[in-house]
């Protein structure tokens, strides 16, 4: 499968609002993404990933409904509330995105979790991973996902 893909599709007003979730209007996600200086779309995207990265540190947590303004003023999120920052800024730079099913095979949690409980664990999990309308066309990075230490976002 390609690194990153392209499908072609319009961007709509639901892809650029803010919701419970991606709340880019709030002060914390509009301060990180007024230090960012990059104009075109990509360059963009990877300023905001390196700015999340610096700011907000990996972590386990299954408070999955954390909006992105909280996840920033604490400094610390899970994978899906890390890359609910980069939707959220990206939408406050009007950048669309859309969410997606993703398939992990099950194997990427083994480094996580001692060997008696890999029977335990299942052979897939199912991702809502983020697609970006960039170039008038949704943009997707299957890189990301890597199975190591941490679940960190790949880069744009």
């Amino acid at each position: 499968m390609p690194e990153t893909e392209v499908t072609a599709g319009e961007v709509r007003a639901t892809h650029l609002a803010a919701t419970p979730l991606l709340d880019h209007g709030d002060a914390r996600v509009r301060s990180l993404t007024a230090t960012l200086t990059a104009e075109e779309p990509q360059a963009l995207l990877r300023a905001a990933h390196a700015s999340i990265r610096e700011r907000v540190r990996p972590v386990y947590t299954v408070d999955e409904l954390q909006p992105a303004s909280r996840t920033i003023e604490k400094g610390r999120g899970s994978c899906s509330q890390r890359i609910g920052c980069l939707e959220a800024a990206a939408r406050a730079r009007g950048i669309g995105t859309r969410v997606r099913e993703l398939w992990i095979d099950g194997r990427f949690w083994h480094p996580r979790f001692g060997r008696w409980l890999w029977p335990f664990l299942p052979r897939r999990i199912l991702l809502a991973w983020p697609q970006f309308h960039v170039g008038g066309a949704w943009l997707v990075r299957r890189r990301g996902i890597k199975y190591g230490r941490l679940c960190l976002l790949g880069d744009f």
